[in-house]
């Protein structure tokens, strides 16, 4: 079961949490006050899927209470625990932005409240303010350079350590084939 709450006079106990969202830090009071009046609060009991690995993602979502947990299924048919989310927590905000299928499921722990944007609203804001427009463009594009500048650290790394144990291995070998081939040979010496 789940019901919808809309905010109108409760601005202040909702500023914290959008400023949490790193796409949302850099706007001002009058940005923060529309996108307020944009979202939704909705509520979920213990053990209820809020959305399920490969949908269409359609919104971002701001714990306001309770907890989460994200997973995915393994190819193998295994579910793996990817995080666990407390209030001041996002996910979700890729979604604002692409239109790509989930790459995980998210599952209530507890009685939660989750603040959402959802991508339709999100893209009348921006229709209908410039200036939210360019701020949150800006902060998605820094925010995509960020993780593509981490994910070739992350492959570098994997490159380095698979190129490290490759001529740690033959460096073994070629030092076990000379200690064995010194050995057979140690009595004609």
């Amino acid at each position: 079961m789940q019901f919808t709450t809309y905010f109108m006079d409760d601005y202040n106990s909702i500023l914290p949490l959008l400023k949490g969202v790193p796409l949302f830090k850099e706007l001002d009071e009058k940005d923060d006050k529309e996108i307020i009046d944009n979202i939704t609060l909705m509520y979920y009991p213990p053990h209820y899927r809020i959305f399920s690995e490969w949908e269409k993602g359609d919104a971002l979502y701001i714990l306001k209470s309770g907890s989460v947990r994200i997973f995915h299924i393994s190819p193998d048919g295994k579910e793996e625990f990817v995080a666990k989310l407390v209030p001041y927590d996002f996910f979700g905000e890729m979604a604002l932005f692409k239109d790509a299928p989930r790459f995980a499921s998210v599952e209530t722990l507890e009685d939660t409240e989750v603040v959402i944007l959802r991508k339709k609203e999100f893209y009348k804001l921006v229709a209908e303010n410039e200036r939210i427009g360019r701020t949150l463009s800006e902060e998605y594009f820094a925010r995509e350079q960020a993780n593509l500048l981490k994910a070739r650290a992350q492959e570098t790394t994997w490159f380095y350590k698979i190129k490290v144990s490759t001529l740690c291995h033959l460096k073994s070998s070629i030092m076990i084939g000379f200690i064995s081939r010194s050995y057979s040979f140690s009595g004609i010496w």
